[in-house]
């Protein structure tokens, strides 16, 4: 994804398991995933191998938001930094876009005017 190296969690992964069988240093895996060292991993997960770009693919240059997707979700979709993602959308971290929202990937969004 992205030209990033990755893994789908599986059943019984952990952690630490993963950081001791890809020869990771212990904090890569939560940097370049943007969570906590102690977070619990799904199956079927995905965990980047190597740090998030700051744009999505030439081919998507915008996502539209489906059901209670999170922008953490949209941003390991397309291997692009979640930092990254609230500021092309002009949006405040820790805000989540609506079903239906236009979600850019790759130019910062232009302001609206009122």
């Amino acid at each position: 994804r992205n030209r990033i190296d990755y893994i789908i969690v599986k059943e019984g992964d952990t952690y630490q398991s993963l950081t001791n069988e890809l020869e990771m240093m212990p904090y890569e895996l939560a940097q370049y995933n943007e969570i906590p060292r102690d977070s619990g991993l799904e199956k079927g997960q995905v965990l980047y191998l190597q740090p998030k770009r700051g744009k999505a693919s030439v081919e998507f240059s915008y996502h539209t938001v489906e059901g209670d997707e999170t922008m953490y979700e949209i941003s390991q979709m397309y291997g692009v930094k979640l930092k990254r993602l609230y500021q092309m959308n002009l949006m405040n971290p820790g805000e989540e876009p609506e079903t239906g929202d236009e979600i850019h990937l790759r130019k910062k969004k232009k302001m609206s005017v009122p």
